[in-house]
């Protein structure tokens, strides 16, 4: 989509102007794309000088991007990582998804939905995955009542 960018710039008589530029952001592009507008830096030696932009990945507390898959931490009580759990997740585009077992969960389990990811800007209307790993809140100390439940039922 098209993002409005001001920049400062110094004008032929060498004195800052301001100026907007647009950027078409293409869906996909990794941190690192340059993109470059001739004619649009300071004025320098009678002429505009090129401009650059190299983009960086705006960091999200959710996911983290690996290429073109994105990676998500659900972390799970240690009930739930032992007995099953029903969560709901939001993925990057807005949609939910249905996370749930019944079985007990290994601590960093991850489980991969395709298609989920980012969009691959090589490929119109292909996807990366979407991985999510889980982490057990795994206790540091269990009280006696529940020693002696463990140990009762096991």
């Amino acid at each position: 989509g098209g993002k409005k960018l001001k920049i400062n710039r110094k004008g032929s008589s060498g004195a800052n102007e301001a100026k907007i530029i647009e950027i078409n952001i293409k869906p996909g592009w990794k941190a690192g794309t340059k993109i470059t507008y001739p004619n649009e830096g300071d004025y320098k030696n009678g002429m505009r000088q090129t401009l650059r932009l190299i983009l960086a990945d705006k960091p999200n507390p959710v996911f983290e991007r690996e290429d073109n898959n994105l990676r998500a931490v659900v972390k799970l009580s240690f009930k739930e990582s032992l007995l099953g759990f029903q969560h709901e997740f939001t993925t990057v585009s807005g949609r939910k998804l249905h996370l749930s077992r019944s079985t007990p969960t290994q601590p960093n389990f991850t489980e991969t939905f395709p298609g989920q990811g980012m969009p691959i800007s090589k490929q119109p209307g292909k996807f990366g995955d979407l991985i999510i790993e889980y982490k057990v809140d795994y206790p540091t100390y269990l009280p006696a009542e529940q020693k002696k439940a463990i140990t009762a039922n096991f």
